[in-house]
């Protein structure tokens, strides 16, 4: 895996800012908003707007809570409100390779989204998404949640309490996510796919497809190994036994003997292996952040482990550094005028 690709340090945490400003219902607010992609920055702002007008460059994150991912949806929820809480991310931190920060609305009777835990209660995956529309949003079922409103989670009994807690102030619940399927993706690419066995120099090529969001079909000369997800534990349970007796029951020679399969199921566990070492590394940094803040705070002498086990309690994660020179804001990517709008 290549090393700019290769997910080894997900902290300094991404620095999320909330500005509240004020405007008459009849009047302009006066900012300038531009979109890239499915993401939108704020281009300018006038000088009346000093807190806002610091954050030029920033990508919007939500505004009143509402996620945002174009300049209509700013547009409307803008002439909606007299009082506007912006959600600003800071571009100065380049998040990891397949993580994203996501707005997710917060209630006490309905919340957004409900958590599950993953890789042995040792991480926090979206459960469901109760968003209306899910083009509006990042967030997906499956995802890994690294932290939620500034603090690093590990169990979704975290997960709850820093949304309901969100709910009762009345405040935005930020995510700082893991897109599981990109992930998985990327490594069914990267993966391995010339296998040898005994020393066999020549090895064998197999190829390795997706046949559905779940399902990862492995081929090789007659034989298809089949990968079926599970979440729970994030990798791929070869089931191909399971599938080939059941369209083929009268079969005399099992699958599972022939050297094609034994190819297949090598490559199966290549892309489970460069999964797991992705997570292991999130996994690790998260703990060991959260273990460290622990002994900060206590100030105790507590005994040092590879991946100790995590405190049954949130801490902030912390500040950023701001030691080092700080860099100039970058400039929003040019695009076509007409996603351009004065508000």
């Amino acid at each position: 895996m290549s090393a700019e690709l290769q997910i080894s340090k997900p902290y300094p945490a991404p620095i999320v800012e909330s500005v509240i400003v004020q405007k008459q219902p009849s009047e302009k607010l006066g900012v300038r908003v531009k979109s890239s992609g499915n993401a939108v920055y704020l281009a300018e702002a006038n000088d009346n707007l000093h807190t806002l007008s610091q954050k030029v460059g920033h990508e919007i994150l939500s505004i009143n809570g509402h996620a945002v991912h174009s300049v209509s949806q700013v547009v409307n929820i803008i002439s909606d409100y007299v009082s506007l809480e912006f959600t600003l991310l800071d571009p100065r931190i380049k998040l990891p390779p397949f993580c994203y920060v996501e707005v997710a609305p917060t209630s006490r009777i309905n919340p957004g989204v409900s958590f599950d835990c993953c890789c042995n209660r040792t991480m926090v995956m979206v459960g469901e998404v109760f968003i209306s529309d899910l083009t509006k949003t990042r967030i997906r079922k499956g995802d890994i949640v690294l932290a939620m409103n500034g603090r690093a989670v590990w169990k979704p009994e975290q997960a709850d309490e820093e949304q309901l807690q969100a709910a009762r102030n009345h405040k935005s619940l930020v995510l700082y996510c893991v897109n599981m399927e990109e992930m998985r993706d990327y490594c069914i690419k990267k993966a391995p796919k010339r296998q040898t066995i005994n020393g066999n120099e020549e090895g064998r090529n197999t190829i390795a497809t997706k046949r559905d969001v779940n399902t990862l079909i492995i081929e090789e000369r007659d034989v298809v190994c089949t990968g079926k997800l599970d979440m729970k534990a994030q990798i791929y349970e070869d089931e191909t036994e399971m599938c080939y007796k059941w369209k083929t029951p009268t079969a005399s020679r099992s699958i599972l003997k022939r050297q094609s399969y034994s190819f297949c199921a090598m490559t199966l566990e290549a892309v489970n292996k460069l999964m797991q070492e992705q997570l292991l590394a999130l996994k690790e940094e998260i703990v060991s952040h959260a273990w460290m803040e622990t002994i900060q705070k206590q100030d105790e002498i507590i005994p040092t482990y590879y991946v100790p086990s995590a405190p049954s309690t949130s801490f902030d994660i912390g500040t950023p550094d701001y030691s080092t020179p700080r860099y100039v804001i970058p400039s929003v990517e040019a695009i076509p005028i007409d996603t351009t709008l004065d508000l």
